[in-house]
């Protein structure tokens, strides 16, 4: 919890948590600066992964876990990532992904009704919304495998377990399935999109936690499998803000996401000591 108030605090402004970063990255360079010389230590690595996203759950700040208002459907993410082995064990990287959330429900029935002033006249009709998401962050990994002990002629597979933070953008929008009689738009409630700026809190704080593993294949060939779980300080994913006795419960979204992709080291040694001569394309 108190990583997570921090963590609140620093994403509060973009330009901060970029100079974190590049502190932190910053940092690995010194402490590596002049390490006995290992294979998989120091060699940079670019990723890029896709699959699927859906919103599971939204808690509350006293960990209550509150029903869900819609069906929710899983959606496309993607992400890119460039990361840096620091010894043989950890991996600290930056991530930019994006994914798109959509769900749906029979009748409009929401703990807003009443409550926001969107919600206070709505027809009884099927209701949809969808929500993209994009997010920068960084993040650490660590292997459970000593990355050391790998060859190019046979499959590894390298678990491992990573947990990051950075920030959160997303554009949400609620409307009926079809356009009730004699309105011009299906819109019930938008945030992030159309004419109006974009409203507080702007940038919203998330934290993701994931496992997955590497799978290197002869040749430096890097397949990636993660199942990844980022919890986003808001509760507006659903387009739709959460009330409890007739008071917002400032809720946080949870969205799995599972991944799979390619990663490809750039630069620097391989982990079975060589350079770019390993890369895939290499011959």
């Amino acid at each position: 919890m108190k990583l997570y108030l921090q963590m609140r605090h620093i994403t509060k402004s973009p330009v901060l948590f970029l100079l974190t970063v590049l502190l932190f990255f910053h940092f690995t360079e010194i402490v590596t600066a002049n390490p006995p010389e290992k294979s998989g230590s120091g060699q940079w690595f670019v990723s890029g992964r896709t699959g699927t996203a859906w919103l599971l759950k939204e808690v509350s700040r006293d960990f209550v876990f509150l029903d869900n208002e819609f069906t929710h459907q899983p959606g496309l993410a993607i992400d890119l990532g460039i990361s840096r082995t620091l010894g043989h064990a950890w991996e600290p990287g930056i991530l930019i992904s994006i994914f798109r959330l959509s769900g749906e429900s029979d009748l409009p029935e929401f703990t807003a009704n009443g409550n926001h002033s969107s919600f206070i006249s709505l027809y009884q009709m099927p209701v949809e919304y969808v929500t993209v998401s994009t997010s920068l962050s960084a993040y650490c990994r660590y292997h459970f495998i000593d990355l050391s002990k790998r060859t190019t002629t046979t499959v590894n597979f390298d678990p491992f377990a990573e947990l990051g933070g950075g920030i959160n953008y997303f554009f949400t929008q609620l409307g009926y399935q079809t356009t009730p009689e004699g309105e011009n738009s299906s819109v019930i409630f938008r945030k992030g999109t159309g004419e109006k700026p974009r409203t507080q809190p702007g940038n919203v704080a998330q934290i993701s936690l994931g496992l997955g593993t590497k799978i290197e294949m002869p040749r430096n060939l890097i397949l990636v499998l993660s199942l990844n779980t980022d919890i986003i300080n808001y509760d507006c994913l659903d387009a739709v803000h959460n009330y409890t006795d007739g008071k917002r419960n400032h809720s946080s979204s949870i969205v799995p996401r599972i991944m799979a992709g390619v990663c490809v080291p750039i630069g620097g040694k391989s982990r079975s000591g060589g350079g770019d001569s390993h890369l895939p394309w290499a011959r």
